[in-house]
């Protein structure tokens, strides 16, 4: 082979050598900068986030100290703070991936706050990617049993604390609840007639249930319930604390919430989950996709929104069966009726105990 020849193959091949390198050089340069700027990104969303979380639980917080919310005397304040829009941050934040070796530390940080029993979460703490999984977070299997109320009667569908219970009162207008010397409207709480409240033949019971931050969020069935609709109806999202619950006339019927409707063995059964500041996202089990605490534009702010499972034939639940979940702590109301000939409500609590899900709540005595 010619020298000549020789010499133009080996600079053709120089050349290819020098551009293979500068196009690797170059990028592995993108990539660098490409990954740089992905970690900022990353670390600026994860300060974001724990900022939105840190102002949002501490709103919470100074919500929850007496001393604090004695000096609340005018209810407009709790009404000035922009409620659901600091419950839509608190739930973006909430959504953010936490650092796999941060978690623990995080999670262990809330559960001694609240005093949270991280021993019956279904998974390791490591595995909790957000702080919405982590407060929306299952037992482990068995962690709760199952008690037998008998016909008629209810098991607790939370673990929480008994605020009120009792037989509804009918004044000729409305039938009513009770709540910290408080009295709800029915319709009210609802957004519908009870259909057994003027009738002399049915007993109209409730009881309202309150969990705490550090309480098990989910909630299941009170008793063997055919579930025929779910009603949406927007509102505020005020606390829902002692402190507030004293100070706000009509609390719990301004505040969003979520309304499961059905029939029990005994008659009608309604189950009302309340949301609450940094609460506004309620779930519920038989539909996963259904988001609360949208904005006011996005639908009408007074306009309920209706759900029949199986076009009004229900969905038979058992006892103890998973129905819904809070992001954080909020409250629950049950309101049942059973009727008069089969007997009275015998309550098995008072107000202020501590109750755990699948405990008897109530049992119906024959007469």
């Amino acid at each position: 082979m010619r020298p000549l020849s020789l010499l133009r193959r080996a600079s053709a091949s120089a050349r290819r050598f020098t551009t293979t390198s500068d196009v690797h050089a170059a990028n592995h340069s993108r990539n660098g900068a490409e990954k740089e700027r992905t970690k900022r990104k990353r670390r600026t969303s994860v300060v974001v986030a724990w900022a939105c979380v840190g102002v949002g639980a501490a709103t919470y917080a100074l919500l929850q100290v007496p001393s604090a919310a004695e000096q609340v005397q005018d209810v407009a304040l709790y009404r000035m703070l922009p409620q659901r829009t600091a419950s839509r941050a608190f739930g973006c934040a909430a959504s953010v991936p936490v650092p796999t070796f941060a978690r623990k530390w995080i999670y262990g940080i809330w559960a001694r706050a609240f005093q949270a029993n991280l021993d019956e979460a279904e998974l390791a703490m490591e595995e909790y990617r957000t702080l919405r999984e982590f407060f929306a977070r299952r037992l482990k299997p068995g962690s709760r049993v199952i008690e037998d109320a008998g016909p008629g009667g209810l098991v607790s569908p939370v673990d929480g604390r008994v605020m009120s219970y009792g037989r509804a009162t009918t004044d000729g207008r409305e039938t009513c609840f009770e709540a910290k010397g408080r009295k709800y409207s029915l319709h009210g709480l609802l957004h519908r007639e009870w259909k057994d409240s003027n009738d002399a033949k049915k007993q109209v019971h409730y009881l309202v249930l309150y969990l705490a931050p550090g309480d098990y969020h989910r909630i299941h069935a009170p008793c063997q319930w055919k579930v025929q609709r779910r009603r949406w109806i927007p509102g505020e999202l005020l606390p829902v604390n002692d402190r507030a619950v004293e100070r706000v006339p009509g609390l719990y019927v301004e505040n969003e919430r979520v309304v499961l409707e059905g029939e029990c063995e005994t008659g009608s059964c309604a189950l009302a989950a309340i949301g609450a500041l940094n609460v506004g996202s309620i779930g519920v089990t038989l539909e996963p996709d259904l988001t609360t605490n949208r904005p006011y534009t996005s639908m009408g702010k007074d306009e309920d929104q209706v759900k029949e499972y199986k076009d009004g034939r229900g969905e038979l639940l058992q006892a103890g069966q998973e129905v819904a979940s809070f992001n954080l702590g909020s409250t629950v109301v049950i309101v049942q009726s059973t009727a008069t000939a089969d007997g009275s409500i015998r309550f098995h609590v008072k107000p202020g105990d501590r109750i755990k899900v699948g405990e008897v709540l109530a049992t119906q005595q024959k007469n």
